[in-house]
């Protein structure tokens, strides 16, 4: 039975973590600029929109306005709010439930629009999720400049596919533009049963499904946010795992494969790993403080010269004294010395 306590909540909820990684239909389809704060809504001219997250035009959070065009090099929407004319980050914006009527909706937008065949850097789940993806090795993500990049492109093509048409012209889009890669799952998962010897670190009896990718510091990292949801107060502890009984090395798929049980992935076996708290390093002797040194007089200085003196004479009366000594270690007399 577990430990009083121990529990069998997960507050790191890793299915909502995999279901996030699943969840990338809207953001394959819908362009990086043209997404809204909350990532749901689509940001497209005419669109009526509220305001939100400005940190120096605070007066315009939580105003409507509507959308007027997207201004490239800014990067930029351009958005009628109050009589004027503001240039708004898609970040800054949340379209509204309800659009003006006869306005298009998004779907048909995006299909006037959008050049065919394109697709684009997919959603990206929030921050607080993408954290913890990342910190467990569940999978990578691209970056701000990898988003910053795919958002250009994105915005640049759709110019000139709405240029190409204008003209007549057939569109032929580049081979590779405006593709954004996915989230790249590491691996399969496996089913993880976590053991120790220790009540007050137990975390829970039930195994968790979790990607083979994960290493020593991924794990300790998990085992942190089940044992406390509220890292800020309690400081992250280090931890050591033992796999079939040795010292885990590498990621969880290495270990699988070193002790042939890569067939777990496959099956609802659970692979046991047992941990405990990592020792502490030993910490470094305190420094001697300068009364320490201090001879009799207290003059410091005056001692360790007299010492120094002292243990000269020393050394020379031991040279003389083992002499004898000396000869048994010293070379035969055949090797070459010194006059």
């Amino acid at each position: 039975m577990p430990d009083e306590q121990s529990t069998s909540k997960n507050p790191l909820d890793l299915g909502h973590l995999d279901k996030l990684l699943d969840e990338r239909d809207y953001g394959t389809a819908t362009p990086p600029h043209c997404r809204d704060r909350e990532e749901k809504g689509c940001v497209r001219p005419g669109a009526s929109v509220h305001l939100a997250g400005l940190a120096k035009r605070t007066d315009l959070n939580g105003q409507g306005g509507v959308v007027a065009e997207y201004k490239l090099k800014k990067e930029r929407w351009a958005v009628e709010v109050g009589g004027e004319s503001v240039l708004v980050r898609p970040k800054n914006l949340i379209v509204d439930a309800t659009q003006p009527e006869g306005m298009s909706s998004a779907t048909e937008w995006l299909a006037e629009n959008v050049p065919p065949g394109l697709r684009f850097m997919p959603l990206l789940p929030p921050q607080e999720d993408q954290e913890k993806m990342i910190t467990l090795g569940m999978c990578t993500l691209p970056d701000k400049h990898d988003q910053s990049v795919a958002t250009r492109e994105a915005a640049q093509l759709m110019e000139v596919y709405a240029q190409s048409k204008a003209a007549g012209k057939a569109w032929t889009p580049p081979k590779d533009a405006g593709v954004a890669d996915e989230p790249a799952q590491k691996g399969p998962h496996v089913n993880i049963r976590f053991v120790t010897k220790l009540a007050h670190i137990r975390i829970t009896d039930e195994a968790i499904r979790l990607p083979t990718s994960l290493t020593p510091s991924g794990l300790s990292e998990l085992v942190n946010q089940l044992l406390s949801p509220n890292l800020g107060t309690n400081p992250p502890r280090p931890f050591n795992f033992l796999l079939a009984g040795e010292p885990m090395r590498g990621t969880l798929l290495d270990g699988l494969e070193k002790h042939g049980l890569t067939g777990r992935i496959a099956s609802e076996e659970a692979v046991l790993i047992e941990y405990a708290e990592r020792p502490a390093p030993p910490q470094p002797p305190p420094a001697a403080s300068p009364a320490a040194t201090a001879g009799p007089g207290g003059e410091g200085d005056e001692w360790e010269l007299v010492s120094k003196a002292d243990a000269k004479a020393d050394v020379g009366r031991v040279a003389a004294g083992r002499a004898d000594d000396a000869r048994k270690v010293l070379p035969s007399t055949s090797d070459p010395r010194p006059p």
